[in-house]
């Protein structure tokens, strides 16, 4: 579950996962913004080096995506709450100065000056005054010129005001939606290059896949010629005579190991058997060398009153037949023993020994 909350201190929007919030406290980490978007859909948990913030929950959705969506509106309107967030304090509306009443027609709400006081002349200024009075209808004229420039300044205020809050409220909503374009920039940015990671991560995968493909099917043609060569070169024995089926055949096989010959054809036979690995070198050679029925009554020490492989001849037979492999030439006798032991313990599971004991 992912929450959209504010930061009490920065007042930002953001959506965070649900575990971690606590309490009206949300743990931020101190990562990167692709780290940290990564982290927030993974839902990491919150590690000793976070920082504490003071959120207030808005919204509340199931998935990141659905969270994501309302993030634009929840950052614009951030009296957007759900049924089960807490309510958020709205803001108050200024509201903007009145310049005239509705009645009032703007050629009433602009006021005339008041008149000028009538100014008494003393006997002894009276010829000042004389000279004065010739000059007052210039200077009516003047002061007549001066109100009519005050009142159209008086009327043209509350125009310029209303103008000027205009270019406020617009600058002010374009620095609030920079952010914004910020962010899903940076978002978008991210998810690109996330997918065209995961486009050339794919291609790589394909890729190794075909390589492995093809050396397998090198490995399987260089052997084959290998084969060839060691038919030509090496004796080898009649497949015919194995797999061992008794005891009595094991016994017969052990007492012709002793002679030279017959036990290098014995290890040129196994040999042919092949394997790219010490694993299935070692069960291809027992497969072939054993039936399922004689090696169920084998183990490698012989407990349990089964016969030990470990004191039989075959064992010699064996690791230098999957040393005669080039591609497991290097295979040591612990190697060679611990997978000769799986073999003989897995006995008892092939050719439907498994499902008789699950039948039972």
């Amino acid at each position: 579950m992912y929450h959209i909350v504010i930061f009490e201190t920065t007042n930002e929007v953001e959506v965070v996962p649900q575990n971690w919030v606590r309490d009206n406290v949300c743990m931020w980490p101190p990562y990167r913004y692709e780290d940290r978007v990564k982290a927030i859909k993974s839902m990491v948990k919150p590690g000793p080096s976070w920082t504490p913030y003071k959120i207030r929950i808005i919204f509340t959705r199931e998935t990141y995506d659905e969270a994501r969506q309302k993030l634009p509106e929840a950052e614009i309107h951030t009296d957007l709450t759900d049924v089960d967030s807490p309510p958020v304090r709205r803001k108050r509306q200024i509201k903007r100065a009145r310049y005239f009443d509705e009645s009032e027609t703007e050629d009433e709400a602009i006021l005339p000056l008041p008149a000028a006081p009538d100014v008494q002349i003393s006997p002894f200024k009276e010829s000042t005054s004389r000279a004065e009075n010739n000059s007052q209808p210039l200077a009516r004229k003047e002061a007549e010129t001066m109100n009519s420039t005050s009142r159209a300044r008086n009327y043209s205020q509350p125009l310029a005001r209303k103008e000027a809050e205009k270019s406020n409220s617009t600058s002010r909503a374009e620095n609030y939606s920079q952010p914004l374009a910020r962010k899903e920039a940076e978002t978008m940015n991210s998810s690109s290059h996330t997918d065209f990671s995961e486009a050339w991560i794919r291609k790589i995968l394909a890729n190794q896949e075909m390589i492995k493909e093809q050396m397998g099917t090198l490995v399987k043609l260089v052997y084959d010629l290998k084969k060839l060569s060691t038919a030509d070169d090496s004796p080898t024995l009649d497949s015919s005579c194995f797999p061992l089926s008794s005891f009595q055949q094991l016994q017969v096989i052990e007492g012709q190991l002793q002679q030279e010959d017959y036990k290098t054809a014995v290890i040129n036979t196994l040999a042919l058997r092949g394997g790219t690995t010490v694993k299935e070198s070692v069960w291809r050679i027992l497969s072939f060398l054993l039936t399922n029925d004689m090696a169920r009554q084998m183990n490698w020490r012989g407990i349990n009153g089964k016969a030990a492989f470990r004191d039989a001849s075959l064992k010699t037979v064996i690791n230098a037949a999957v040393r005669r492999n080039r591609l497991t030439a290097t295979a040591t006798d612990q190697e060679i023993e611990q997978w000769v032991k799986r073999w003989l313990q897995l006995a008892t599971d092939r050719d439907g020994g498994r499902r008789a004991r699950e039948k039972k």
